[in-house]
């Protein structure tokens, strides 16, 4: 399997080697910022230079030209200095957390910090804002930006409480007709959303941040993701034939949110198995209802779908998940191998490559995690842990 990943590998760089100059986005989600993250992690693994000088090349023309009226965290400046601290973190580059590019996006994000919340790029966000936080000296000028974070993280946490502190869990009867009509609308909204509350809550506690209202949501945002959880289990219970495709829908989301409810709770045995339970009639489902044929996949989503299976397993270390994880990787390398052609599985319009962690560079560094001694920990670019 070595080799066969080696393979898939080498042509992802060469792809990103080829493409990475036309990709005009300098973000984390689809751009040179994520496909940065692959260079240098795939520098790390071939111990070819080469890799490496390409990927200073594309970090020094994205910090040449970053619009810091663009504070979004999957293609603006948030995320994009979000990976800066990641590869610095890494030793790949040298960069002080002081330097101008963290500083101008600081006094940026203080300048529009944004109006919305309960969505990934307010969660993303958050998260930059939580990085930032762990780094700042005690001078005055950083004493003041650090309290004047605290204060936006604060109306933050209060406007999660304002949209969710008085609603109730799903009705089962609400559940069930989301999950029979349409789980890519309303049920991939609400796990979305749960999901930033999740991370935005996780992280406010582990900085202490308004502890008290802290604690308190994340037990009322905990219930909810329970009760979705136990809809799905209930749900595939009583409904025996079902599309794949909707199964597919399903599983992805049944990991969104587990994966939520695990940044608020430490790991019950009861939920656990609730989990296990649905996940393994899901995967079992899929299995007999493609009877062995080679199927079509949809490559980003299986990408997502294994990194969030890692990031659950870190925690549940459960020898069935493991299995799962692996007969995902062996099944999407074959295909990749065999019948997907990788430019195709990631062409965004006609003219655009997604070169970032959602796409080109999330796949390589997925596979990297199979065969680095140490994990590249690049799912927290996707805020999973």
């Amino acid at each position: 399997m070595h080799t066969k990943i080696d393979i898939l590998l080498e042509e992802i760089a060469r792809i990103m080697l080829v493409t990475g100059d036309f990709n005009k986005n300098k973000g984390l989600f689809v751009g040179q910022s994520g496909a940065s993250m692959f260079l240098y992690n795939y520098y790390n693994y071939s111990e070819n230079e080469f890799y490496a000088s390409f990927a200073d090349e594309l970090v020094m023309s994205i910090s040449q030209s970053m619009d810091e009226d663009k504070i979004f965290y999957s293609d603006g400046v948030t995320g994009i200095a979000w990976a800066m601290s990641y590869l610095a973190g890494a030793d790949f580059i040298d960069l002080s957390v002081g330097t101008a590019i963290f500083d101008n996006v600081d006094k940026a994000l203080l300048k529009s910090y944004p109006r919305f919340f309960q969505t990934v790029e307010s969660a993303g966000i958050c998260t930059y804002v939580y990085e930032r936080l762990k780094d700042y000296n005690k001078e005055s000028e950083g004493e003041l930006i650090e309290l004047l974070f605290v204060e936006r993280l604060v109306a933050h946490i209060e406007e999660i409480a304002l949209l969710e502190g008085n609603k109730k869990p799903f009705t089962r009867r609400e559940l069930t007709e989301m999950l029979e009509d349409s789980p890519k609308a309303t049920l991939d909204k609400s796990a979305e959303k749960y999901f930033s509350a999740a991370v935005v809550l996780r992280k406010a506690r582990q900085h202490s941040i308004y502890s008290e209202m802290v604690d308190r949501l994340s037990i009322v945002i905990a219930d909810k993701l329970t009760g979705i959880i136990n809809g799905m289990h209930q749900f595939l219970e009583d409904n025996e034939a079902l599309n794949p495709v909707h199964i597919r829908q399903l599983q992805n989301q049944l990991l969104i949110c587990f994966n939520a409810w695990l940044q608020l709770r430490v790991p019950e045995e009861e939920m656990t198995q609730t989990f296990i339970s649905c996940f393994v009639k899901m995967e079992n489902y899929l299995i007999m209802n493609t009877g062995g044929r080679t199927e079509k996949l949809n490559v980003p989503v299986e990408v997502t779908c294994i990194t969030l299976m890692d990031t659950i397993n870190i925690a549940l270390q459960h020898p069935m998940l493991k299995d799962a994880i692996n007969a995902k990787v062996d099944r999407l390398v074959d295909y990749l191998e065999k019948e997907a052609d990788l430019v195709d599985q990631f062409v965004l319009n006609p003219v655009t490559l997604n070169i970032g962690v959602t796409g080109l560079a999330g796949l390589g560094l997925m596979l990297l995690d199979r065969v680095l001694p140490e994990k590249t920990n690049w799912e927290k670019a996707l805020m999973y842990n």
